[in-house]
């Protein structure tokens, strides 16, 4: 298989694993998240199911505590503060959660407990304040308590206002006598109602719902919880009704870490599973080019030139090869050193290069021979023109050495494939016959003393 299809294969093998590795983290990370957030939908449900139990327990079991004095009015209306001071007390001492106790006969406050901080409230009339007389008016009209609140105490804090109707003829309820009015403490309620510590961790509110079913709007909480609720509670109560919501988390309850586990552990083994694979890919690379690349001259090397050879002899393409012998190389390595020869041969595959095509090749075979492969040759290619051409151009300048000049001279043959032969041995043959055959014509032309041009005191070639 060609190298340039290996590396494709590879790169589309890393495309496919990256995909494939991304969509199951993100289908694990998912699924993680969606059990997540039912246990957390669950544990919310069941968490809001208890604190409207205790809630709705705790308001119920005080509004009968607060009706205990309302009633004992109703069967004696005669009775006096003194009584209603005993019968509150007790009632406070019992609650902990009230404020205080009004009586208003004929809606006008009489009696107050505890006294202290409230005795200003002696003698209001209840008709004189707008807001508050519609609570009673509506308590004497429907003959029940009603649930106001919670409010903002002139005293400080909040409270809740439980207004209780009393009647002196019950159940016929004809002849009003007045009004009862407890306040309970509501941040209290909250916090022993386990809301208060719930609403630090879920959006949580709570709203009315009238007579007809109707909802309003939140009187307590965040009013999102009901836009976006895990689960909604209906609170019953002596005087109507209230929902409790519980939204979303205010914030992760398994924190950044915990959710987005997976995908950190995910992502950071694709990372590294490219990294490795990009290591690995350049390490094939690069033993690839190595094996296929000549270290010193960095052109092809012998394997490269077969390898080519047998690809286009098995493509049946018309190509040529041009083979090189360099003259007198073992003379510059051994009177000017290695060094010497590797700057030689590295100017001359330079040489080479720059005379030739992008298509063509240029190969070191041997220590001092070069073959250049020149595939796409047509009929009317003479390649005997290129190779004089390479030859004039590659020995016109010397190759410089620490100020000496070493001149450039070489054999060169060629061989076309198929025309002069049609298998790769036979061609190399016949490239290497006429390259010796081109060494032994220079070798005729002169003399014998004008062929070597290092004397033996290794004097530099030209100075």
């Amino acid at each position: 298989m060609k190298y340039s299809a290996i590396k494709y294969i590879l790169l589309l093998c890393l495309i496919c694993f990256t995909i494939l590795a991304t969509l199951a983290v993100e289908f694990l990370q998912h699924q993680i998240d969606k059990n997540v957030h039912t246990e957390a939908e669950t544990a919310a449900v069941q968490q809001l199911q208890l604190v409207r139990y205790h809630l709705e327990s705790l308001l119920s079991n005080k509004m009968i505590e607060a009706g205990s004095l309302a009633a004992f009015i109703s069967i004696s209306p005669d009775s006096d503060a003194s009584q209603w001071r005993k019968l509150a007390e007790k009632i406070t001492q019992n609650s902990g959660y009230i404020r205080n106790i009004t009586v208003a006969p004929n809606d006008v406050i009489q009696f107050v407990y505890p006294v202290n901080t409230n005795e200003s409230v002696v003698g209001l009339d209840f008709r004189t304040l707008p807001l508050q007389w519609q609570d009673v008016e509506r308590a004497r009209i429907t003959q029940r308590m009603q649930l106001t609140g919670p409010l903002q105490l002139i005293q400080g804090g909040e409270g809740l206002i439980v207004r209780l109707p009393i009647f002196t003829d019950p159940p016929v309820n004809l002849h009003y006598w007045g009004g009862c009015s407890v306040v309970f403490d509501w941040s209290k309620m909250l916090a022993d109602s386990g809301i208060a510590d719930l609403a630090t961790k879920y959006q949580l509110a709570l709203r009315r719902i009238d007579i007809n079913g109707m909802p309003s709007d939140p009187f307590w909480g965040d009013a999102g919880a009901f836009q976006q609720p895990l689960a909604i509670e209906v609170i019953n109560l002596f005087a109507g009704r209230w929902q409790i919501a519980i939204g979303l988390p205010k914030q992760s309850l398994h924190g950044w870490w915990g959710q987005q586990l997976v995908r950190v552990l995910g992502y950071s083994l694709i990372l590294l599973t490219i990294f490795s694979a990009l290591l690995l890919y350049q390490i094939f690379t690069s033993v690839h080019r190595y094996s296929y690349e000549d270290m010193l001259t960095r052109v092809g090397n012998r394997r490269q030139a077969m390898a080519v050879l047998r690809q286009l002899a098995n493509s049946r393409d018309r190509f040529g090869i041009i083979s090189i012998d360099l003259n007198d190389f073992k003379q510059i390595n051994d009177h000017f050193g290695h060094a010497a020869g590797d700057r030689f041969l590295q100017q001359v595959a330079s040489r080479l290069k720059q005379q030739l095509r992008g298509s063509d090749l240029v190969t070191r075979i041997g220590g001092d021979e070069f073959l250049i492969i020149i595939p796409r040759l047509k009929d009317s290619d003479d390649l005997q023109l290129v190779q004089e051409k390479i030859r004039q151009a590659t020995c016109a300048q010397p190759v410089m050495w620490k100020g000496t000049e070493l001149p450039v001279s070489f054999a060169v043959g060629s061989a076309r494939f198929p025309t002069d032969a049609d298998s790769i041995k036979a061609l190399l043959q016949l490239a290497d016959i006429s390259m010796y055959q081109d060494k032994q014509r220079a070798k005729s032309q002169v003399s014998p003393a004008a062929t070597n041009p290092v004397t033996e005191t290794k004097a530099p070639l030209t100075k």
